[in-house]
């Protein structure tokens, strides 16, 4: 069985920019998603300057367009218009921006591996995910596999000595 510092579960932006921020740091990191990538990510794709500017890496090369204007209307009516003047977000394709921060997490020392749907977690003492054929342990698991993520629910998680 493969040991880690800390496993990340679910490679889209959360996850990969946990799992770079804790290479970085010299931990000794694992990041599994269930798709293989890139993948298709359906999403509005914006991200805000400000978010941007956290990043230590430029994302110049997935920018597909920049947003200065923002119209947001019900079926036509009661229309609201925001116009900065300059730009506030650059949209990206998700395949793309999630593809580059991974790439960071794994230049940064964050193994990747892909197409491992998770299909238990041990908590004793530690943390042990276990997937068809593969098994890891580490002391720390970060559950950034989504909104209605599996990992973090109770039918997945067994906690203790059962």
């Amino acid at each position: 069985m493969s040991r880690f510092d800390a496993i990340v579960v679910g490679g889209g932006p959360a996850g990969s920019t946990a799992a770079r921020e804790l290479a970085a740091a010299g931990a000794r990191v694992l990041v599994v998603d269930r798709a293989e990538f890139p993948r298709y990510k359906a999403c509005g794709g914006g991200i805000p300057l400000r978010t941007e500017k956290l990043l230590p890496f430029p994302i110049d090369s997935v920018v597909e367009d920049s947003v200065s204007l923002l119209q947001v209307s019900r079926q036509g009516h009661s229309r609201f218009v925001r116009d900065s003047g300059r730009p506030f977000a650059h949209m990206v394709m998700r395949e793309r921006f999630d593809q580059l921060l991974l790439e960071q997490a794994q230049r940064a020392g964050a193994e990747f591996r892909p197409g491992t749907a998770v299909r238990e977690v041990s908590l004793d003492g530690g943390v042990t995910v276990r997937a068809e054929g593969f098994e890891a342990a580490a002391d720390y698991l970060v559950c950034a596999d989504g909104a209605h993520s599996p990992v973090g629910t109770d039918q997945v998680i067994r906690r203790g000595l059962e």
